[in-house]
C-alpha cells in the first residue's frame, strides 16, 4: 500500500502544542463575537494543513484577517479577560502555522495585556517561546528562557551565525555538543537532488534505511541535500542520532522555509530533482510515488 506524506506533519506537531480546552467563564452565556470567530477559526487552521504550503499560508492570512479584523481594531482594554486569552491563541495557531513574524508579533502585543490584567499564565509564555523559535526570532527566544527560567520549553541551544549568507541556508547540528551553526546552503549548479526529510518523521527513517540498503539508489542520492522543514522544535539530540546513523545523508534544519523557492511542500519524505536551479522531478512520500523505480529513475 502507498503510504504518501502527511502535508501537515510539521504543522499537527506544532499544533498539537497548543491546548483545546474551552476559556468560556460562563458556559451560559452567548458566546461573544471573538469566541465564535475562534470556533471557526481553530478548526479552519488544521483543515488548512492539508493544503500545499503557499496556499495554506495564504488561507490562514486571509481567514485571520476576516475573522479578527474587527477585534484587532478594538482596544484591548474593551476586551473580557476570556476573548483576550482567546485573541492570543488564534495568533499563536497562525504562528505555529507558517513561522510569520506579523503572528508573532500579535502575540507579544496580546501578551503584554494578558500580564497587564495578570491572567498570563506559563502556557503563553511557552506558546511565544516555541511561535519565537518557528520565526527564527532567537533574540526573543533567549530574552523569554532568561526571563522565565522555569519555563517547560525545549532549551535554547548556542547558535553560531555565519557570515555572508544569501539565498538558502541551514541550521546544523554540531556533533556532541548542544550547538546549531546557520551558514549558507551552496546547491550544485548543473544539478541537485534536495530531499525532504525529518529526524521525528518515521515515513523518513524508513526511506533512509531503504535508501542505504540499496546499492542503485544510494549511489544515485549520494550527493543529495538532505534538509529538515523550519519548525518550532530544536529536537538537537534527534538530528545527532540520525546523522551518526546515516552520515551519507546527514540532515539539517532549514533556517527559513522561504529561503528555498524551489521546494513548494515540506511534506516529508519528498525528493526534488533539479537542473540548473529548476524542478523537473518531484517523487512524493515513502514508499515513492511509482515505487522504487520512479525514484531510481528521477535521481539517474
Amino acid at each position: 500500500m502507498l503510504r504518501r506524506p502527511k502535508a501537515a506533519t510539521v504543522l499537527v506537531a506544532a499544533l498539537s502544542l497548543l491546548p483545546t480546552d474551552c476559556l468560556r467563564a460562563d458556559e451560559n452565556a452567548a458566546p461573544s463575537d471573538i469566541e465564535h470567530a475562534f470556533d471557526l477559526f481553530e478548526p479552519g487552521v488544521r483543515t488548512f494543513a492539508a493544503l500545499p504550503d503557499r496556499l495554506r499560508d495564504r488561507a490562514i492570512d486571509q481567514y485571520y484577517t476576516e475573522l479578527f479584523q474587527g477585534a484587532r481594531r478594538r482596544p484591548l482594554h474593551a476586551v473580557s479577560d476570556g476573548d483576550a486569552a482567546l485573541l492570543y491563541r488564534a495568533a499563536a495557531l497562525s504562528a505555529l502555522a507558517t513561522g510569520h513574524a506579523r503572528y508573532v508579533r500579535d502575540m507579544r502585543r496580546l501578551l503584554r495585556e494578558l500580564e497587564a490584567r495578570r491572567t498570563v499564565t506559563p502556557r503563553e509564555y511557552a506558546e511565544l517561546y516555541r511561535a519565537d523559535v518557528m520565526a527564527r526570532d532567537f533574540a526573543d527566544a533567549r530574552r523569554l528562557v532568561s526571563a522565565y527560567p522555569t519555563l517547560d520549553v525545549e532549551p535554547m541551544p548556542y547558535i553560531r551565525e555565519a557570515a555572508a549568507i544569501h539565498g538558502p541556508s541551514e541550521l546544523l547540528v554540531v556533533p556532541n555538543r548542544y550547538e546549531l551553526v546557520h551558514r549558507p546552503v551552496r546547491l550544485e549548479a548543473e544539478r541537485q537532488i534536495i530531499v525532504v526529510a525529518d529526524p521525528l518523521c518515521h515515513f523518513s527513517q524508513d526511506a533512509v534505511r531503504a535508501i542505504e540498503a540499496d546499492p542503485q539508489l544510494a549511489s544515485a542520492l549520494a550527493r543529495a541535500k538532505w534538509i529538515a522543514p523550519q519548525g518550532a522544535r530544536f529536537a538537537v539530540d534527534a538530528y545527532q542520532q540520525w546523522n551518526r546513523q546515516h552520515p551519507s545523508a546527514r540532515l539539517a534544519m532549514a533556517y527559513r522555509n522561504s529561503e528555498w523557492p524551489m521546494i513548494d511542500s515540506w511534506a516529508t519524505p519528498t525528493f526534488y530533482v533539479l537542473e540548473r536551479g529548476k524542478v523537473v522531478a518531484k517523487i512524493a512520500g515513502w514508499p515513492p510515488e511509482g515505487g522504487r523505480d520512479a525514484l531510481y529513475g528521477a535521481a539517474q
